[in-house]
């Protein structure tokens, strides 16, 4: 993988050894492309449940696989531990390496609820949650236009995403067991939204009004929320995603004159700009942060590794996404039955 430019201050430090916990196909395809070109990390160890997957990255690795036991405590030491694994069993991991002092680098969504949310960040000052949509160029432009009330200040925001294809991923895939995936469609693909919502509306205060959802098999499959996002004045937010309704993804904030429009979920997405009594949008070009996936796991990172070293305090809260995991609890909260399928 052909890493970017990073914004990130080149320190000089010795190389940071990365345990990866956890051999699926996100590691596969972004972390271990990225910990092997990124020259402050080195991988020490892939460890799995399923030693053949191990065996497989660890060989394009050049290091040791290790088969996960439920002697977790035999998991050798690490300057960085990469937890690519089901919400569900991941707390023995982040107890394990809090009393470690060890760094944790976490898959999406962070915790099941914020309880435990709370309870993790508690235990570990050095933690990081792979939002990495919030490293995408889009919402980093959206979120200096809302803060800068370039077009005024913000009035509306709908934003929605179809999820129909990520129903064919077969009756054991881990997300279809709330035991452990903790949640569906929120937790799955919600997460990242909402992550990109709060980071946009940095600043704002976020409070679910209302929670309709569609459950199947104790898995929320379709969500329609109303949200109200408080700071100078009052910002109505209407977020809805299905895994069971096809529908165009796409973001709108509404200004006084103007709306803006782009696919949240598209790491290459440019941002069109409405305005009243014009014909036709006008384009803002994707800026200098991350116009690919793995390029916004890539600053995810590196944003990461730089704050392990800096000598300021880490806002653990903000690297893992406390505000998110607060949005989803209300979320859940807020729904009265909903509809079974």
């Amino acid at each position: 993988m052909k890493l970017p430019f990073t914004i990130f201050e080149d320190t000089k430090m010795d190389q940071m050894e990365v345990g990866v916990i956890g051999a699926g196909k996100i590691t596969e395809r972004i972390h271990i492309p990225i910990l092997l070109e990124y020259p402050k990390t080195i991988v020490k160890y892939v460890a799995d449940i399923d030693i053949d997957r191990a065996n497989k990255l660890a060989k394009i690795c050049g290091c040791d696989a290790i088969e996960v036991e439920e002697e977790i405590e035999k998991l050798p030491e690490c300057d960085i531990v990469l937890l690519a694994m089901p919400v569900g069993v991941r707390k023995p991991y982040i107890e394990l390496f809090s009393r470690r002092e060890t760094p944790i680098f976490v898959e999406k969504p962070f915790a099941k609820n914020i309880e435990d949310h709370q309870e993790f960040v508690g235990l570990n000052n050095k933690m990081v949650c792979n939002y990495m949509r919030t490293w995408f160029s889009s919402t980093k432009q959206m979120r200096e236009i809302v803060r800068s009330e370039l077009f005024g200040p913000l009035k509306n925001v709908r934003i929605q995403e179809g999820l129909v294809n990520s129903l064919g991923i077969g009756k054991k895939h881990y997300r279809n067991d709330i035991r452990l995936a903790g949640g569906g469609v929120l937790m799955e693909s919600g997460c990242h939204t909402i992550s990109q919502i709060v980071d946009i509306l940095e600043g704002y205060d976020i409070t679910v009004k209302k929670s309709d959802i569609m459950w199947k098999d104790e898995l929320d499959v379709a969500v329609e929320v109303v949200m109200v996002a408080i700071k100078d004045s009052d910002v109505k937010i209407e977020y809805r995603a299905s895994r069971v309704e096809s529908f165009e993804a796409e973001a709108e904030f509404e200004f006084q004159n103007v709306k803006i429009r782009f696919d949240h979920t598209g790491s290459n997405e440019r941002l069109r700009v409405h305005v009243e009594g014009m014909n036709g949008p006008l384009i803002i070009e994707s800026g200098r942060y991350a116009t690919s996936f793995g390029e916004g796991v890539f600053l995810k990172w590196a944003e990461f590794i730089q704050q392990i070293n800096s000598e300021g305090e880490m806002n653990t809260d903000q690297m893992t996404g406390i505000k998110v995991t607060e949005v989803i609890t209300g979320i859940y909260k807020k729904a009265k039955g909903g509809i079974k399928i």
